[in-house]
């Protein structure tokens, strides 16, 4: 396990209503490669894809749970390229600008904030 990357952020699942639309969003706007999870028990969730970005290992997953989507039951800033460009991905895959692209005080690049179909909220960090 010593060639995985570290990172605070070792797993996160995001409740999403709409499948057909906040699927392609997160595929669109951050490149995520995302796998139907066939192999769930039974009584947990109904529908599940995993999250893959890198070395073939899943870092997280989106859930079908209209209860829970949009009320922000997680918080997280992801960590782009281009802070500009994201956002620009993010209106055109139906998503929306909470917070636009703001200079870090201590200088250290920028941030965002974004909300997915389903309205949830985004944090993006990025140095441009």
């Amino acid at each position: 396990m010593n060639d995985i990357p570290p990172s605070p952020c070792v797993w996160f699942e995001i409740p999403i209503a709409r499948p057909e639309i906040t699927l392609n969003f997160y595929q669109q706007v951050f490149q995520w490669q995302l796998k139907p999870f066939n192999d769930a028990p039974e009584d947990s969730r109904h529908q599940l894809w995993h999250i893959y970005e890198s070395l073939d290992l899943p870092c997280g997953g989106l859930y079908v749970n209209p209860d829970s989507a949009g009320k922000n039951g997680i918080e997280l800033y992801l960590r782009v390229e281009n802070v500009e460009k994201t956002l620009n991905l993010a209106r055109k895959y139906n998503g929306s600008i909470v917070l636009e692209k703001t200079k870090r005080p201590d200088g250290s690049g920028f941030y965002a904030r974004i909300q997915d179909p389903d309205g949830n909220y985004l944090g993006v960090w990025g140095i441009i």
